[in-house]
């Protein structure tokens, strides 16, 4: 592992755990076990810094949403997407939590957000699109339908936060099973 690598890695782990104002460059390079005018050599601020770091956990969230080598029944896809969004909510939430924060704390920060994990809300609204461009949906607003799924499954996965034991999760990923067929599904069904 590089220099490089190893005072982005360092410097994820601390901006996840202490955010951007509670963690310096000071930190980073001692985490990475180099000296800090090394990290100022390779980045030359720490806004530079975070900003690597976030493109680094931009790539580490990319999100499975479908299974590509299968084409199910849109509700299925569904359910598949939701319970993968659920999980990764559950498992990255000091992760998204960090995010959020940072990008409203720094606007320059929303385009590094909107090349990672807003390209899933995209590609569900593209999704949603599809199916009412097919038919398959009746109608509706694609945009509604992508908030509406992502705001029920970020709402349950909230509360699941605690959990970190596999088995209680998929338990709870079980009952989010239902609450999508039960709830949303019909939602959009024609």
């Amino acid at each position: 592992m590089t220099t490089k690598d190893k005072l982005i890695e360092a410097a994820v782990k601390l901006f996840e755990e202490k955010g951007y104002l509670g963690t310096t460059t000071a930190t980073i390079a001692a985490s990475a076990g180099v000296a800090e005018v090394t990290l100022f050599r390779h980045f030359g601020s720490k806004d530079v810094i975070f900003t690597e770091a976030l493109k680094q956990i931009r790539h580490s969230v990319e999100l499975e949403l479908f299974k590509e080598d299968q084409q199910k029944d849109y509700r299925e896809e569904i359910r598949h997407a939701s319970r993968n969004l659920c999980r990764y909510f559950i498992t990255e939430n000091r992760t998204i939590r960090m995010m959020l924060f940072e990008s409203i704390r720094n606007p320059k920060l929303r385009n590094v957000l909107n090349e990672g994990p807003m390209k899933n809300v995209q590609f569900l609204s593209r999704y949603f699109s599809r199916l009412i461009s097919e038919g398959i949906l009746g109608y509706g607003d694609p945009q509604v339908y992508t908030d509406s799924l992502i705001s029920l499954v970020f709402g349950y996965a909230i509360g699941l936060i605690p959990l970190r034991d596999e088995k209680q999760i998929d338990e709870s990923l079980d009952y989010l099973d239902k609450m999508i067929t039960g709830v949303f599904l019909p939602g959009i069904d024609n």
